[in-house]
């Protein structure tokens, strides 16, 4: 237990099981994630993004992004350099039930990368990840 914990563990549960207290330990780590998330800051070399204030800037100078342009930035922000694939991203961008075409991604993605790059074509920000998704690069 001891080890788990100093190993970056949140917290524990014993046997035997019990459901109402496993849910409510989820709940509390949940609720805990959240307070940890408000109000914070995601920088990527230049560029800066503040989700909860719908805020993105480019070396300190506001960002004209779209709202889905803000979405998907706030997206590959908050995964902190993991790759987040397609399907998360239309799903969590586009919603639950879109079923339409996936290169809309790309596009949108081209469009997001015009406007954070200093060169769209070499991208040091927002990382393709063939076959899988993207990616944002922390320290470009």
């Amino acid at each position: 237990m001891i080890a788990g914990l100093e190993a970056g563990a949140d917290d524990y549960v014993t046997k035997p099981l019990v459901a109402s207290e496993l849910a409510a330990r989820i709940r509390a780590l949940l609720r805990r994630r959240r307070s940890d998330q408000a109000n914070a800051v995601y920088r990527m070399g230049e560029v800066e993004i503040r989700p909860d204030e719908g805020v993105a800037r480019l070396a300190g100078a506001d960002l004209r992004l779209t709202k889905t342009e803000f979405r998907l930035l706030a997206e590959l922000a908050i995964a902190d350099g993991r790759v987040v694939t397609r399907e998360q991203l239309l799903r969590r961008v586009w919603g639950y039930d879109y079923y339409g075409d996936t290169r809309l991604l790309d596009v949108h993605i081209r469009r997001l990368r015009c406007k954070v790059e200093r060169d769209p074509d070499a991208p040091e920000v927002v990382i393709t990840v063939r076959g899988t998704g993207y990616r944002v690069e922390r320290n470009p």
